[in-house]
């Protein structure tokens, strides 16, 4: 994965009201699943270890996020989009490529 700041959100999804439009910091999904893209950019905006996060599964179940934006047996691309609270922030989950995260004030 790379962390990428400046990548933006598929554009058929920015206007989608219910998506934060403040996402402070964003991560483009490489390599890996969602769920390790949810960790490292809550670490990242957080200034923390990735390990001293509480376990993502106190939140969601990880697989299920996976599964949920995972290619389908025909290889069609998954688009949508997942918004959650963790660890005080907002974390947007947008489409199989992109993990945004809005730190709260």
């Amino acid at each position: 994965m790379t962390d990428d700041t400046t990548a933006s959100a598929d554009p058929s999804l920015a206007d989608d009201p219910a998506l934060p439009d403040d996402l402070t910091h964003r991560r483009r999904v490489d390599d890996g699943p969602p769920s390790e893209a949810v960790v490292e950019t809550l670490a990242d905006a957080l200034d923390r270890d990735p390990l001293d996060l509480p376990p993502l599964n106190d939140v969601l179940d990880p697989d299920a996020l996976d599964a949920l934006f995972a290619d389908t047996p025909g290889g069609t691309v998954r688009e949508g989009a997942f918004v959650f609270e963790c660890c005080g922030c907002t974390v947007a989950v947008l489409g199989s490529d992109e993990v945004g995260v809005h730190v709260a004030d």
